[in-house]
This record gives C-alpha cells, structure tokens and sequence, in this order.
C-alpha cells in the first residue's frame, strides 16, 4: 500500500485514541446551546459522521476508503486499502455516540464518545473516550481532518470568545493596511512589546518587507483565553531582485496573537 494511505490510516488511529476525557457529560448537549446558522449543513455533517463512525465499528474498509483524502485515495486501490486496514489498524471502534453537532462555515466539529480497544492486545481494558473531532467540507462533501492537520483548525465555537475573535478579526485587517502602506514601524508597535527585546524592529522590518502583499482571505479567527490564532490565505510576491520573474504565490499561515494589558498584539514568539 502506498505510504501516504499509511501515514493517513495512521493519523486516523491517533485521532481514534486521543480524547478530552473519558466520561460522559450528563448536561445538555452542545448542540441545544447554539443556534446553527447553517443547519443544513449540520445535518449533513451529522449523517457523513455517523457513516463514517458506523463504518469503523463495523470495520467497513469500503465505505472508510470514501473518508480517505482525496488526493490518497488516488494512489491505491479500495482492495488495498481493505487488506491494508485489516492487517494494520491498531484499534476497534466497540461503540459510539455523537452527541453534538457545529458548523461554521466550511468548518465543522462532531461530539463523538466511544468505547475502543488494542486489537492485537485483546487481554488489555477497554478505554472510553471523548472528543470534539474535527471536519472539513472538501469538495463540497464532509471530511474527517487527518490527527496531522488537526492544530490547523480552530476549536469548536462554544470554547472560544466570539467578542474577542471580532477585534482580533479587526486587528489582523489594521495590520494588513500598515502591510501594504510598508508602515513597518507602525506595525512593529502592533507586536507583543516582550517580543520586541528579541526581535529588535530592524530584523522585523526585513522579513516582513521581503513581500509586496496582494491580497488576503480570512480562514478562521480563534480566541481562547488570552491567546488568539488568525488563520489567513496570503496572495503576495517574492521582492528578491533575483526572483523577479516568479509570479505571486499563495500561502496559508496562522498568525498568533496575544492580549497584554487588555489589548491585542501579534506574537511574534510563540511556536
């Protein structure tokens, strides 16, 4: 089988085996807490996640290699894919519950608690678990994130500060500005003042003037606490006298943010 589908059938596995706790919570699910903006899509998400949750209980190769990336599903084959599984997925789905649906545009989050067990290791307790996994509309169709992109994606709304994230939204666009005016000094002074004693304004000055900067697309804002993420799609170009002829790229990056003193700052620092 091709190492990509492994790599992925593993970062499945280690979603399967991660969890937040392992009671359930006997309060009112999280979906009768929120009003979904989108509720088609929630029913949606909610009828792929049982499919999906259903097929790992009852070890339904085919139906699991629909969940499989796209781009993967390209380089093997649904019999591949099912002798692969058979032999090597470390974990056995006993049973599950989603208990919770959100959606926020094409992000989306599913409360699931199951019971799964070490198939080569029968003799071991079972564990319980629970989690908020996370999903992605590809193509028009719910996906499950693979464990290794999970940090890419925010957590669901109900932990995070909806007040907060709309002044980091507001934020990152005022640094945007001072990005495309080349005010390098004046967005220098929007950076945490503890990171400035370890990246002096001259160092900052050249990597954030090393692009012309195009163009921006918000992905997602995540404020918890004092912390907050921006995810945002950059369309710039490379300034290298040498590179002139290399058209504008996109990237996708996160930038971190930090509230000091009740405002807020790009962290230039923190990992």
């Amino acid at each position: 089988m091709p190492r990509a589908i492994m790599i992925f059938l593993v970062s499945v596995s280690m979603i399967a085996c991660g969890c937040e706790g392992t009671k359930k919570k006997t309060s009112t699910p999280a979906t009768a807490q929120m009003v979904d903006p989108y509720p088609g899509r929630g029913q949606s998400l909610e009828h792929r996640a049982t499919e999906h949750w259903q097929a790992k209980l009852n070890e339904n190769w085919d139906v699991l290699f629909k969940y499989v990336e796209p781009g993967l599903r390209a380089e093997s084959t649904p019999a591949q894919f099912a002798e692969w599984s058979r032999e090597n997925e470390p974990f056995q789905i006993l049973s599950y519950e989603i208990d919770g649906v959100k959606t926020e545009g094409e992000l989306g989050w599913v409360r699931i608690y199951y019971r799964t067990k070490l198939r080569k290791y029968p003799t071991l307790p079972e564990a319980e678990a629970n989690q908020w996994q996370k999903w992605l509309r590809v193509n028009d169709e719910w996906m499950p994130v693979p464990a290794q992109a999970v940090p890419l994606f925010p957590e669901p709304p109900d932990a995070r500060d909806a007040e907060a994230e709309a002044i980091v939204r507001a934020r990152f666009i005022e640094t945007w500005e001072l990005r495309t005016r080349g005010d390098w000094a004046q967005l220098y002074q929007l950076t945490d003042p503890r990171d400035r004693g370890v990246v002096s304004e001259q160092e900052f000055r050249e990597s954030e003037s090393m692009f012309e900067y195009l163009s921006y697309e918000i992905l997602w804002v995540e404020v918890i606490g004092n912390q907050g993420r921006v995810r945002v799609r950059i369309h710039h170009k490379l300034l290298d006298p040498s590179m002139t002829k290399v058209p504008p790229q996109d990237v996708n990056v996160t930038e971190n943010w930090v509230r000091v003193d009740g405002q807020w700052y790009r962290d230039l620092t923190r990992g």
